[in-house]
């Protein structure tokens, strides 16, 4: 799935506007982990083609 439009799903769902969407998303990637010590992202990242991944993993302030 193209990371727009898995953005624009969490956009729609959590009632956000894009780019807040985008930043919660990312947000919460970073406390699972965070809490989970990297093995269980590790798991999530691998599933996810590379465009969403990036996206997501990008970290809280968008650059990691």
């Amino acid at each position: 799935m193209p990371a727009g439009l898995a953005v624009n799903r969490v956009a729609q769902r959590a009632g956000e506007d894009t780019p807040r969407a985008a930043h919660e998303a990312r947000c919460v990637m970073e406390v699972v982990g965070e809490a989970a010590q990297g093995s269980l992202t590790d798991k999530i990242r691998q599933s996810l083609d590379d465009e969403l991944a990036s996206s997501l993993f990008a970290g809280s302030t968008g650059s990691a």
